[in-house]
């Protein structure tokens, strides 16, 4: 009994032993010699239970088979071991060929064969089973998980089409040459040896491997309970046409194309992993149906050897596994679809991120929840490393515990500093399977047991020059080695994380370069508004002291040039500095009355409008949001230019309307003065750019630059048209 026990888990051990994965990792430090050698015995004892296992059961599936579905005792055409002989050396590799060879000679010897025909039989399904392996693999795109349909059919031809011939021809002419069999049915026996490991292999070998699948597999309560129907139908509708139940009332419908139906149902439904169950569990009932004499295949066994059955399953062994293997690619297409789109998504909005103005901590922070989003079974955490490049600074790590976050901010980075400090030393990414048993994490084993994290993977963030800029790591709370998928995801999203930090560096790096010209240049103009007005004053104090002598013309014109000069310069100084001030807020920002800034600006220019004779008409105006110095500027300069511009021939009329929509002001500044030609409505924005010159010393060109610099610093447009009949309207918009 302890011995049926272990070699039953040995087997179990064996069918879901995970398919080897390489990748690039950091590879563990074993914990002594002692230890070494206990798992090295270990090892060798597993792999003999395991040698002993397969063996074991090669034989008792042969014995079974050829006890009761063998017209001569050594030939059928229903042969399982081939196909479990197959997917035993797929799986744990061709050491169990040796393990094949000895199950099949054990079965010629029980048999009452000659050792000499049991050695050659061994020899014929080991190199079945040998060169089924080899021929597939040759091809480096066969997966043994049989993902496809592609991969079944090669199963089913090479494996079994080509390498079953090699036991067949070896194994009847070992019969043939032990007196076994006559001459004249060798050729009968080849073909039925043949065609028995053939069925075996598209039979068992395809159960075995699809259930070996790594994947996880999980089903809704709802697919649960549709699997167990649709088992229970299937399982009923073969005991009705294959084992006779019901015959009296319904036989006459006990065809064997209803097994189709319920086989291509499952197929559509349940995938690969069921598909398989049901063909087995089809075959043994028709097996048994025909043993028994009873069913579809009542007379198979005495009429044609069960070569009716084989060709029967045969086919439907191919339709079932063709249907299953087109809808498990669709359904994986269409989830590798929708996954697509959604890291699509996610990128996106990653990329919006990162792009908006946002503080990097919290740009990190959502790059990382993005990610988790899409990964849910995966924690991430993003290090910076600081200017002095020996230390790791915490960026964002959202789902990691919060003493974990604490205890490595500030970590030194180093040789064995755990994954993220080794991976900015080294500038390399590390992998680390188990953070409990590798010799990285020695300083960091009991806080990462602490926090439950079990596995690290770290990559280095580095910018276009190679500098490490710091590291973006992936937690999992259980041992796990990264898949080829996995290690260009980590590389995909330092890369995100990268343009991030980079980007808000050199956001950071122009806003202070800004702030330091902008301090600059006001403190120039400051400096320069004192002489100026000097200059002023002092050909004030020197008209006045000369005005009692007589002057010739040329040197009052001369004192009459300095002071326009003079007040010129204090006007442009002055507009520079407006300019300079006009990409931003100068006082609070507040819901303002339009109409009472335009009063107050009327008051300030009544003598020039009076002396003008012109008329200004505005309705009630909306409020709009912003500070009250920029738009009391808007308004002072257009209504300046109008002044400045108007029409002697005719009373200059002005016309202020504004309209919400969308969240926006949009006005209209109407005038009947000069007009500007169409091609200049652009070029009238540029700093220092005057088309006419004006007498006003106030005059500098700067104007209306200032005027869109304060609009698109609002978010809004401005923009120029003629006015029918002469004259401009300036278009803006502003916040409401």
């Amino acid at each position: 009994m302890t011995l049926l026990k272990a070699s039953l888990n040995t087997l179990a051990s064996l069918i879901t032993q995970p398919f080897d994965r390489t990748t690039n990792q950091a590879v563990p430090v074993n914990s002594g010699l002692r230890q070494n050698q206990d798992s090295e015995a270990e090892s060798l004892a597993q792999q003999f239970i395991k040698f002993i296992t397969v063996t074991a059961l090669y034989w008792l599936m042969a014995k079974a088979v050829l006890s009761f579905f063998s017209s001569n005792g050594f030939v059928t055409v229903v042969w399982p071991p081939s196909g479990f002989a197959l997917a035993a050396l797929l799986i744990g590799g061709t050491r169990y060929a040796v393990a094949v060879f000895l199950g099949a000679v054990l079965i010629i010897i029980s048999e009452g064969g000659p050792v000499e025909a049991a050695l050659l039989n061994g020899l014929g399904n080991m190199l079945e089973a040998w060169f089924g392996v080899w021929i597939l693999n040759r091809d480096p795109n066969f997966s043994k998980t049989l993902p496809t349909l592609r991969h079944y059919l090669q199963l089913f031809i090479l494996a079994g089409g080509i390498g079953s011939t090699i036991s067949a021809l070896l194994g009847a002419s070992a019969l043939l040459l032990s007196g076994l069999i006559e001459p004249s049915s060798y050729l009968e026996n080849v073909l039925h040896w043949w065609m028995g490991d053939v069925l075996g292999i598209v039979l068992i070998t395809p159960l075995i491997l699809v259930w070996q699948r790594t994947t996880e597999f999980s089903c809704t309560p709802r697919q649960k309970l549709e699997a167990l129907l649709l088992l229970s139908l299937t399982i009923f509708a073969g005991q009705i046409i294959f084992l006779g139940f019901l015959q009296n009332s319904i036989g006459y419908l006990a065809k064997g194309f209803w097994m189709f139906l319920f086989i291509s149902w499952i197929a559509a439904q349940l995938g690969p992993r069921m598909t398989v169950i049901a063909l087995l569990i089809t075959a043994i009932q028709a097996l048994w149906g025909a043993y028994l004499g009873v069913g579809y295949f009542a007379s198979d066994m005495i009429d044609s050897h069960l070569t009716n059955f084989w060709a029967y399953m045969m086919i439907l062994s191919m339709v079932g596994m063709a249907l299953a293997s087109y809808f498990e690619q669709l359904k994986t297409s269409q989830l590798k679809l929708s996954r697509r789109t959604l890291e699509l998504q996610s990128h996106n909005q990653m990329l919006q991120q990162i792009n908006s103005h946002l503080p990097l901590a919290m740009v990190l922070t959502e790059l990382i929840k993005q990610i988790e989003s899409l990964h849910p079974e995966i924690l991430c955490s993003i290090l910076l490393l600081d200017d002095s490049g020996r230390y790791l600074q915490h960026g964002a790590a959202p789902s990691l515990p919060k003493f974990y976050n604490q205890a490595i901010d500030g970590a030194l980075i180093g040789e064995a500093m755990g994954s993220c400090g080794t991976s900015a030393f080294r500038g390399e990414r590390v992998i680390v399977e188990d953070v409990q048993t590798h010799r990285f994490w020695q300083d960091y084993r009991a806080l990462a047991e602490q926090a439950g994290l079990r596995s690290c993977w770290s990559q280095p963030i580095k910018n276009d020059n190679g500098r490490v800029l710091g590291t973006f790591a992936i937690y999992h709370r259980q041992p796990v080695l990264p898949t080829e998928t996995e290690i260009s995801r980590i590389e995909r999203y330092a890369n995100f994380a990268q343009l991030a930090i980079e980007r808000k560096r050199t956001e950071a790096a122009l806003a202070n370069s800004h702030a330091e010209i902008q301090h600059f240049a006001e403190i120039s103009a400051h400096h320069l508004q004192e002489p100026t007005r000097r200059i002023v004053s002092f050909t004030h104090r020197l008209q006045n002291q000369l005005s009692i002598y007589p002057l010739n013309k040329d040197v009052a014109l001369s004192l009459h040039y300095i002071e326009q000069s003079a007040l010129h310069q204090r006007a442009l100084v002055r507009d520079i500095e407006l300019y300079l001030a006009a990409g931003q807020a100068r006082a609070t920002v507040e819901k303002i009355d339009v109409n009472e800034v335009l009063t107050q600006l009327l008051v300030d220019q009544a003598l020039r409008i009076n002396r003008l004779g012109a008329t200004i008409k505005y309705p009630q105006l909306p409020r709009v949001g912003m500070d009250r110095p920029r738009l009391n500027d808007i308004f002072t300069i257009l209504l300046d230019n109008a002044l400045c511009y108007c029409q002697s021939s005719r009373l200059l009329e002005i016309t202020i309307s504004g309209q919400q929509q969308g969240g926006r002001v949009h006005f209209r500044v109407t005038d009947n003065g000069k007009g500007i030609e169409p091609q200049y409505h652009e070029r009238v924005f540029a700093v220092f750019e005057r088309l006419q010159v004006s007498a006003n010393p106030n005059s500098t060109g700067i104007g209306l630059a200032i005027v869109r610099r304060i609009v698109t610093s609002c978010g809004g447009l401005i923009s120029i048209e003629n006015r029918p009949g002469g004259g401009t309207t300036v278009i803006f918009d502003l916040p409401e």
